[in-house]
Formats: structure tokens, C-alpha cells, sequence
């Protein structure tokens, strides 16, 4: 992981790549031999799941519907839902249910029922790939496609058409005008559909990669418009992928380009869709700017917008570069404006693809060809921090950190679609094996059922009980055993009451200790981090939580002062002896990862002199070496104590307390 306003930008020599990477380009025929030359130099097709609600309150399930049919050979690309019918998209040949071996003849489209995974009737001519494919909604029994198509059901036909889902008949009366190239995406907002791919004219007059058409004739809407140019590396201008938020006030776009209404824009912009016609946003990035590998016209693979409409993710390839874009997940904030914006977070996969990526409210998945993720530091190995993920991977959206689930995937060219639905997660890729090697054809769906919530993150809260940990006597005066604890009741403002707790537990070698969810996670000086269950009087057996090759955070947690968990963020914050650096590491409480860099958050001298920290919302604790423990506002979003905001509340000279623990934490019970 890494923060971009830590990190400087530089592209160095490009690491020795191990595997083939696709470039920019059109889409070939669906022989299998054929296919697999075409996709060594073509960029997958694009799908419309952006625009699907994705309200998700737990992660999928890593099993996959086992009803779904299969697609024998090509890809998937796009999937669309009509009541119990599934419309299915992309470049293929072949498909069959699930319950029979008979091969059906499908070219670029079909359809399936969902319940049974019986597969329809459904079967339009179109004579090219099918890109995209987007439910026309309310009662209509219709679908748009889209793609590099020029004829459906025999009749001229370009780009775009709407279907009927029963019958695959064409609406003669949906006319668009003429675009001179493939369109990527279609999506309906602001009763409008909004169109973005590869073409330079529309209806014979320059109209640059996107346009909008009336969705239910489909003449040409002229207010949308963007002068878009400027193609990276000599390569054909396009947009590869585009979101909507979804009040439909903001356009999100990615692919390749450098210009857009004059203005600098390399790779992405923003479109404000309130005005008309639609104009530049003023948010913009340079991050994208510096090259990967040059064979790469973009190296912008996908953008999904989150749910609320407050931040989108980038999924890009490239190569490895240290310190740049390529071959990573990003999240960016939406509602920020200006220029120069920094992603929130940075995940590298150590030099392989994502291809395709989808938040929800629960996670962002993402998908390619990558082996690692939190893999910052080394191209094509496995490096400091780096964790197994095959090809498929479920983020934590504060983060960017893997969760636990890892259904695994034979990798392929990567993936192709997400649709990311309230009942699930579609899946379209270039391979048959998913979730231990399970036989699924190109398409797999994970529904929300069997799926898991994120933990609650239950923190503690003041008043309420502190317990301290390491001191050399209790708050009367008493000598302390290394396995005791002095447990205080603590209002936030003063201590009402103390008393002192055995335990099972030695803390004379601890470094720094916070609590979450019922259990109490302990910084050691032999350089472990260890986790155990407590419940306010009894410690459960420790377990030793790996730490996937991190020689730098094992050095500081054998010299670590304090330690403290901000949920808001799920960063882990410490102080080290000999440093007046207040550090920290991204940390994922659900599978117990550790983000792969550190970042330093601020700096003072109260640094230096902290042994004890525990925080509390907007409220945060420092005890020092001289007992004292000082109260400060704490912004979550910057990391820093806001200056001014400083209180001493308890301490040798206020109440004859002493803070000069090895730690302190808050008693965090499991949730209700």
C-alpha cells in the first residue's frame, strides 16, 4: 500500500517482464487458437456493471452459483438482468447448461434463465463482438449492446441496438446515428444513455469517444460533448472505461488520452453532467502521467464508483514501476476539487495486471492476472508484505488491504466483467476453473449468501474501563508483577476508581497494546504481534499473527513506546524509542494483514516522550515518561492531533496517577 502524498514520482528501468501483456487494441474472431494470439495484443472488452447498485452489506460468497451455464471458448464481457433472465455478452462461440453436454451455437450473446440455469431462445445475429449489454429497466422486456458490431439479425445495425430479451428481435424504432468505431459502454442516467468507446465522428461530424442519445429513439443528443485528444504513444484515442455517480452529476473516465477542452487531463478526467453542454470538472491528477511500459497505449484498465457516489477505484497494468501507477488498485475521492489529487490508497500487485474492478458498500474486488496484492516494493516476485491472491481479491475500501476471501481463479488474461448486483457478484473472464479449480465456463456468479460481514470493529468507548500494562507499580504505590494489569475506570476526564487484575500473561516484554472485537492485540519486543481474547478478567491463549516477510515492522515493534488502532481509517498508529515520529501501517482486523508500508503521520517531540495511547472517537490519549496523560483532538482523516486542543487530565501532579506504562487500551468488548 502507499499514500501518495508520501511518495515521490519516478519511473525507472522497466523490471524483466515473466508474462505476456495484452495492448490496446480491436477484438479478434472466436476460434480458441485464433483468440489466444488476438488476446496477446488487445485489451478486454468493457462491460456496464458500473452502473448496477452493488448495495452489499457483507462480501460475496468465494462459491459460485453451481447452476450457471458454461461458455465453452472466447470470453465474457458484460452481463445484463431482465426479471429472471440473464443476457449474457462478449466474444464467443459456444455455450451449454450446466445439466447437459450439448453444445448450444451462440455468437457474442445469450441468455439464460437464472432460477434453473436453463438456457432460452434468445439467440441475435450480430456480427461482431458484444462489448456491453445494460437492462433498459421499469417494464420493458429490452437490453442495449454495444460493441464492434456493424449488423444484427442481418439488418445495418452499428455499434448500438436494443433487443428484445424473449425474442432477440431488434427495435426498429431505436435509430442511433452512425459512430465510426466500437463503443465500450452503455449507461442510462439523466434520462439519457450515455455512450464512450473508440469512435472520433459520430453521424459524420467529429464527436470524440463519448456521446448520449435518447434512449428510447435514439437520436443523437447534442448537448453531450467533450473535445477529447491526445492518444498516448502513438496509439488510437479512446475511452476504455467510464462511471457515472449515481445522482448523475459526475462522469468518471479512463483510457487514452491527454487533452480534454484543452486542458491537461492524461488518462483521466472528471465530467460535470449538470451542465449543458457537459463540460471539464475541475479535479484532476498528474499521478497517471509518468509512462509504464511503452507498449501500453493506456495503461487505465477499469474505474467503478462507489454505491454513495463519494469515491471511485482504478484498476491499471503496465509493468512494474517503483513509485508510480502501474499495476495497482487505487481509491480516489470524488467530492475533493482541484488539481493535483491524491489517491487515498495505493495497492501494487509486484508487477501483474488488474484487469477489472467493482466496489461495493462491503468491498472492492478486483481482478486480472496478479498473483500478489500488498506487493509494493519488487516487480515479478514476491516481496515484504506480499499475500496470495490468484487472479481474484476482495479490498477493504479504507484500505485497499486484502480480506480473507480468496476464492482463487486459473488466471488467464485476467477479468473481463464484474456486475457487481444487491444479490451478488457476476464474474466474465477468459477461464473455466474458479474456487478450487471448480469447473465454471468463463462466468460465475458469487452470491451475498454465504458471504461474510466485516467485523464491527468494537473499540471501546469513555467512559468506561482503561487498563495499563507494563508499570512498575500500581496507583497505590504497590509493586506490580509482570503479569498484572491495573485496571481504572476513566470518564475521560478524571479516574473514578482502580484496581489491579492477575493474569496468565507476561507483559514485561510488551511493546504496545490496543483492543478490538474482544480481543487484545499485543506489540512484542521479541518482534511479534500477537493477538488473545480477553473479556475483562480472563486472557485467552496468544496466537502469533504472520506478518508475510515485514523485517521493517518487526524491528519497530521491538522498540515500539505505543500503539493505538484508528477504525475510521484501519490504520495502526505506534511510537518508536528514539523517534519523535508518530508512524503508521494500514491493518485489516478481518484477515489480519499488515499494509506493506509506512507512513509517517506527523512529528513532535510528545513522541518521544509517549508510553502510553489510547483514542477514543475524536479524543485521544498520550501518557508520557513522566506520568502525565494529556488529552488532544484527534483528526482521523489527517492523522494528527489538532494543535492548540491539548489537556492535561490525570497524571502524578493532577491525581497521583502514573501513566508511564508499557501501554494503555480501552476495553473493547465483543458487539452485541
Amino acid at each position: 500500500m502507499l499514500l501518495p502524498g508520501n511518495v515521490s514520482i519516478a519511473c525507472i528501468t522497466p523490471a524483466r517482464r515473466r508474462r505476456y501483456r495484452p495492448e490496446a487494441g480491436l477484438a479478434g474472431t472466436v476460434c480458441l487458437v485464433v483468440l489466444a494470439l488476438i488476446l496477446a495484443v488487445l485489451v478486454p472488452a468493457s462491460p456496464a456493471a458500473a452502473l448496477q447498485p452493488g448495495n452489499q452489506s457483507v462480501v460475496v460468497s468465494d462459491q459460485p452459483n453451481k447452476t450457471t451455464p458454461h461458455v465453452l471458448d472466447g470470453y465474457v464481457s458484460g452481463f445484463a438482468q431482465v426479471g429472471d433472465t440473464v443476457v449474457v455478452v462478449g466474444n464467443f462461440s459456444q455455450v451449454r447448461t450446466q445439466a447437459s453436454t450439448t453444445i448450444l451455437a451462440r455468437t457474442n450473446i445469450f441468455a439464460f434463465n437464472f432460477s434453473t440455469g436453463k438456457i432460452t431462445s434468445f439467440a441475435p445475429a450480430v456480427n461482431g463482438e458484444v462489448i456491453d449489454v445494460l437492462a433498459v429497466g421499469g417494464t420493458s422486456n429490452q437490453v442495449w449492446i454495444a460493441g464492434g458490431f456493424s449488423t444484427v439479425n442481418g439488418s445495418t445495425q452499428r455499434a448500438v441496438a436494443k433487443l428484445d430479451v424473449t425474442t432477440g428481435a431488434r427495435d426498429t424504432s431505436f435509430k442511433t446515428p452512425a459512430f465510426d468505431g466500437r463503443v465500450h459502454q452503455v449507461m442510462q442516467r439523466n434520462g439519457k444513455l450515455y455512450l464512450t468507446g473508440r469512435f472520433n465522428n459520430v453521424a459524420g461530424k467529429p464527436w470524440p469517444l463519448l456521446a448520449a442519445v435518447n434512449p428510447v429513439t435514439g437520436a443523437q443528443l447534442p448537448e453531450v460533448r467533450l473535445d477529447i485528444s491526445g492518444p498516448r504513444n502513438g496509439g488510437a484515442l479512446s475511452i476504455l472505461r467510464a462511471d457515472i455517480t449515481p445522482d448523475g452529476s459526475k462522469l468518471v473516465a479512463v483510457g487514452n488520452f491527454t487533452v480534454v477542452n484543452g486542458a491537461s487531463r492524461t488518462q483521466i478526467f472528471m465530467a460535470d453532467l449538470t451542465t449543458s453542454p457537459t463540460s471539464l470538472s475541475n479535479w484532476s491528477t498528474t499521478r497517471f502521467e509518468p509512462l509504464c511500459n511503452t507498449k501500453f497505449e493506456s495503461y487505465m484498465r477499469d474505474i467503478d464508483i462507489s454505491p454513495d457516489g463519494t469515491f471511485f477505484a482504478v484498476a491499471t497494468t503496465g509493468s512494474y514501476y517503483a513509485n508510480t501507477m502501474c499495476d495497482a488498485s487505487s481509491r480516489w475521492n470524488i467530492v475533493t476539487t482541484g488539481a493535483n489529487q491524491q489517491p487515498t490508497w495505493i495497492d501494487y500487485t509486484g508487477g501483474d495486471t488488474i484487469t477489472r474492478i467493482a466496489v461495493t458498500s462491503a468491498a472492492v474486488y478486483v481482478g486480472g492476472h496478479f498473483s500478489y496484492l500488498n506487493n509494493p516494493f519488487v516487480g515479478d516476485a514476491v516481496g515484504p508484505g506480499a499475500v496470495n491472491r490468484e487472479g481474484l481479491a476482495a479490498l477493504d475500501p479504507r484500505t485497499g488491504i486484502p480480506t480473507t476471501w480468496n476464492p482463487g481463479r486459473t488466471r488467464g488474461y485476467g477479468v473481463y466483467s464484474f456486475w457487481a448486483t444487491d444479490a451478488g457478484l457476476w464474474i466474465g473472464s477468459d477461464t473455466d476453473r474458479i474456487s478450487g479449480y471448480q469447473y465454471h465456463g468463463r462466468m460465475a456468479f458469487m452470491p451475498v449468501t454465504g458471504g461474510f460481514a466485516m467485523p464491527p470493529e468494537a473499540a471501546g468507548q469513555l467512559p468506561g474501563t482503561v487498563f495499563a500494562a507494563g508499570g512498575a507499580k500500581d496507583d497505590k504505590g504497590r509493586t506490580l508483577p509482570p503479569a498484572s494489569l491495573v485496571r481504572r475506570e476513566f470518564s475521560g476526564a478524571s479516574v473514578t476508581s482502580s484496581s489491579n487484575l492477575s493474569t496468565n500473561t507476561d507483559f514485561s516484554t510488551v511493546r504496545g497494546l490496543f483492543m478490538l472485537d474482544g480481543k487484545l492485540y499485543s506489540a512484542r519486543s521479541d518482534g511479534t504481534l500477537r493477538a488473545q481474547t480477553f473479556n475483562g478478567t480472563t486472557l485467552g491463549t496468544a496466537s502469533t499473527i504472520e506478518l508475510n516477510n515485514l523485517p521493517a515492522f518487526v524491528a519497530d515493534l521491538q522498540v515500539m513506546t505505543s500503539m493505538f488502532y484508528d477504525r475510521v481509517t484501519a490504520r495502526l498508529y505506534y511510537t518508536v524509542s528514539g523517534s519523535s515520529n508518530l508512524y503508521y501501517r494500514y491493518f485489516e482486523p478481518q484477515s489480519t494483514i499488515i499494509g506493506a508500508t509506512r507512513f509517517t503521520a506527523s512529528n513532535g517531540s510528545k513522541f518521544a516522550s509517549t508510553r502510553s495511547t489510547f483514542i477514543d472517537g475524536t479524543r485521544i490519549y498520550f501518557g508520557d515518561t513522566t506520568g502525565a496523560l494529556t488529552r488532544y483532538t484527534w483528526n482521523s482523516a489527517s492523522g494528527v492531533v489538532v494543535s492548540g486542543t491539548g489537556v492535561v487530565v490525570s497524571g502524578p501532579a493532577v491525581d497521583g496517577i502514573n501513566w508511564a506504562a508499557r501501554d494503555s487500551f480501552i476495553y473493547a468488548g465483543t458487539a452485541p
